[in-house]
């Protein structure tokens, strides 16, 4: 039972370990250069746009 609570444990930490394999520098500038191209599209930054209207459906009745 004890070698199996370790085992657990040692799993536990070994993927978090490995979970944590992110935030690197590609990841940065792939980041930047997709906030960039939004922000070209007006899909984020201040002058985002929030929604396109649409035709919507017919009155809901019960």
């Amino acid at each position: 039972m004890r070698l199996m609570m370790i085992g657990s444990a040692l799993s536990l930490v070994v993927t978090a370990a490995i979970a944590q394999d992110f935030g690197g520098q590609e990841d940065q500038d792939y980041a930047s250069e997709l906030w960039q191209s939004m922000q070209e599209r007006n899909l984020a930054g201040d002058d985002a746009v929030q929604a396109f209207p649409y035709p919507g459906t017919g009155i809901h009745t019960a």
